[in-house]
């Protein structure tokens, strides 16, 4: 931690983590849950996050979301490879599946 890190920064920090899951690890937890994997404008199913192809065994990407209000939501990102449609998971129900499951 920086010492002279503001409040929020340092939030957004904590809140972020620093772990990102794996294609395989989103792939069970979006299976456990019956999601689907086609998306919902186009019906493709090559998703990727923030330029990487997640079929290519790289982690879906952490995001921190912030609000003019000072809250701040880690979420995971997933964005339609063919017409860019984007989905949001919120990170620490994601996370916490991933380590009680995996």
């Amino acid at each position: 931690m920086e010492e002279n890190e503001e409040p929020k920064q340092r939030k957004r920090r904590e809140i972020a983590g620093s772990v990102n899951a794996t294609f395989e690890q989103f792939d069970k937890y979006t299976e456990a849950f019956g999601l689907e994997k086609e998306c919902p404008d186009c019906g493709a199913s090559h998703w990727r996050s923030f330029g990487l192809d997640l079929e290519d065994g790289t982690a879906a990407t952490r995001f921190v979301m912030t609000g003019d209000i000072g809250g701040a939501l880690a979420v995971y990102v997933l964005i339609c490879g063919n017409c860019a449609h984007t989905k949001f998971y919120e990170a620490s129900g994601v996370d916490r599946w991933i380590r009680e499951n995996a």
